[in-house]
């Protein structure tokens, strides 16, 4: 007997696809869950340079050109550099077209942590609106350790969550790249 066309079994196979790649990708997606309740992802490096050199190095947004393997340049709209409550605008291209977000840095705990909110984004395939951002800093004698994390708060939608883990494996990728690349400078000074 010859079996025709079954919509029925189609849609199954779609939602079982669809069950193992969201199981693949939330076992191997580099989000870890921290004691707060917020999901993270990020890298560290270390830098043989002292804390004072890398914290002000990273602070300065001009040397964002330098370094990133995302952002070409950013323009502050408001407060100063690097400085609580300070904003700013990151664009991808340097015709500003495109893939381009604004941030205001929410926490300035010198030599520690530099933490900003990431608002007002444009040209993103995947956006979660209320992420933030880190830069975490140690230091152990003359040698520094940089850490960029990405954070979803507490309490994000499932549909947020679901992003954020599919977004977490070009966001330590570009994590990555611009780590090496502060190495890189920061110790050739």
């Amino acid at each position: 007997m010859k079996k025709g066309f079954n919509f029925s079994n189609i849609i199954r196979a779609v939602f079982i696809m669809l069950a193992v790649l969201s199981v693949i990708t939330y076992f191997t997606s580099p989000v870890y869950k921290v004691a707060n309740g917020n999901l993270e992802t990020g890298d560290l490096i270390i830098i043989n340079k002292p804390l004072p050199e890398v914290y002000a190095y990273v602070s300065n947004s001009a040397n964002a050109a330098k370094w990133s393997s995302f952002v070409h340049h950013i323009s502050l709209l408001e407060g100063m550099d690097g400085e609580l409550h300070c904003k700013r605008r990151c664009f991808k291209n340097i015709d500003e077209a495109g893939i381009q977000w604004d941030e205001e840095i929410l926490l300035v705990d010198p030599f520690q942590t530099r933490r900003l909110s990431i608002y007002n984004a444009k040209g993103f395939s995947i956006y979660i609106d209320g992420l933030m951002t880190e830069q975490r800093y140690t230091q152990e004698a003359n040698i520094s350790t940089l850490s960029l994390v990405l954070i979803l708060p507490k309490g994000a939608s499932l549909w947020d969550k679901i992003k954020f883990y599919i977004g977490a494996f070009k966001v330590r990728s570009v994590f990555a790249s611009n780590l090496k690349n502060i190495k890189t400078r920061i110790e050739e000074q």
